[in-house]
């Protein structure tokens, strides 16, 4: 599909099961109506939820209760003010979340999955049906190596997940520059852009391995 028309169209297409299932289906949350006040509509969601409609269902009326002891309970402790965020122990913790963010996005994993299908052109994957298809493939990479991370991260323990990851993209990064640049020659496109051409099937299929173990690595940490 040429033209602006391919990426339109891929837009077009998630937008519209978030359109019918986001607005038109899903209800508001009971918490967040019991946080602002509107206790009776939480309740009827609930029920919608739990019981078929059943406001007087045991279920729903014990975790309405659970919800509202929470959001007082929250209300009580919660920081209402920013210049609290700068004192101990918060400041702590907000500057370990701020910075984890920072890295997480330095880690060069935007630049990857954008630069993917001109990496593995280089990487001989010359025609753009199968660069494509590598790049779908990198997508899938992503998305499964998410799944032990969710169900074993806390026996894992997040400090050395991230620790572990971390080493593994560096290494993964490392290799692929490496490769590139000892292996690698420039060449002058028509385009004025230049590509790096590899010199050995070795090399290039290395280097898409370790862009799949980037990836890998990037999501698990």
């Amino acid at each position: 599909m040429q033209g602006s028309i391919s990426w339109r169209l891929s837009l077009f297409l998630q937008l519209v099961p978030g359109i019918i299932l986001g607005i038109l289906f899903f209800p508001f949350s009971p918490r967040w109506l019991v946080s602002q006040n509107r206790d009776d509509e939480a309740i009827i969601v609930l029920a919608r939820i739990r019981s078929d409609g059943d406001t007087n269902n045991p279920q729903v009326q014990e975790e309405y209760a659970e919800i509202k002891a929470e959001i007082e309970t929250e209300k009580e402790v919660s920081v209402n003010s920013y210049a609290k965020l700068l004192q101990p122990p918060i400041r702590r913790r907000l500057v370990l979340g701020v910075l984890i963010q920072i890295f997480q996005q330095l880690t060069g994993i935007n630049a990857v999955m954008y630069y993917t299908p001109k990496i593995f052109k280089q990487a001989g994957l010359s025609d753009n049906s199968v660069s494509l298809l590598a790049t779908g493939i990198t997508g899938v990479v992503n998305v499964c190596a998410t799944i032990p991370a969710i169900l074993w991260i806390d026996t894992w323990g997040r400090r050395p997940t991230m620790i572990y990851g971390a080493a593994i993209m560096a290494l993964s990064m490392l290799t692929m520059g490496g490769l590139m640049g000892s292996h690698g020659k420039k060449v002058l496109e028509s385009s004025n852009s230049v590509t790096v051409l590899l010199d050995t099937q070795a090399v290039k299929y290395t280097i898409i391995v370790f862009v799949y173990m980037f990836v890998a690595a990037f999501a698990i940490s």
